[in-house]
């Protein structure tokens, strides 16, 4: 399965992407977090995409009672707030550290400039959101 986050080249991949983006970024960039730190809520609007180097980032989305349920967890490598930022005006989830984490923050406009000159990138992003879409799909199919 090309998107299945056990392929090697998808791993690959997934190195080369953090490389790139930390090279063409810089190490200034960035951003450390505590445990428990809320990097956006649910309803924000979303301007930035993150891309995690260490730690574990919760996303959670309030159910019908409003409480917060996990979705997801993002561990080092991934990038994250991208479909809301291609899809939504704001984001569509809440993303807290679990504990110490450091991230990336890169607004919209960097984002779409590095691409531009990355365009092999553009595959790896499809690939991620199509992985993403799948273990929805799967986890609705459960």
């Amino acid at each position: 399965m090309l998107c299945n986050s056990d392929n090697p080249v998808f791993n690959s991949n997934n190195k080369l992407f953090m490389n790139t983006i930390l090279q063409w970024f810089g190490q200034e960039n960035l951003n450390n977090c505590g445990p428990q730190d809320v990097l956006y809520n649910e309803g924000d609007k979303a301007e930035n995409v993150y891309l995690l180097q260490t730690g574990a980032i919760n996303l959670y989305k309030k159910n019908s009672k409003q409480q917060p349920q996990l979705i997801h967890k993002i561990y080092p490598g991934e990038i994250f707030g991208i479909s809301s930022l291609l899809c939504q005006p704001s984001y569509h989830v809440t993303a807290q550290s679990e504990d110490k984490a450091t991230y990336m923050q890169v607004s919209s406009h960097d984002l779409f400039g590095f691409l531009r000159k990355h365009p092999e990138q553009q595959i790896y992003l499809a690939q991620k959101l199509a992985w993403r879409i799948e273990l929805i799909e799967n986890g609705i199919a459960d």
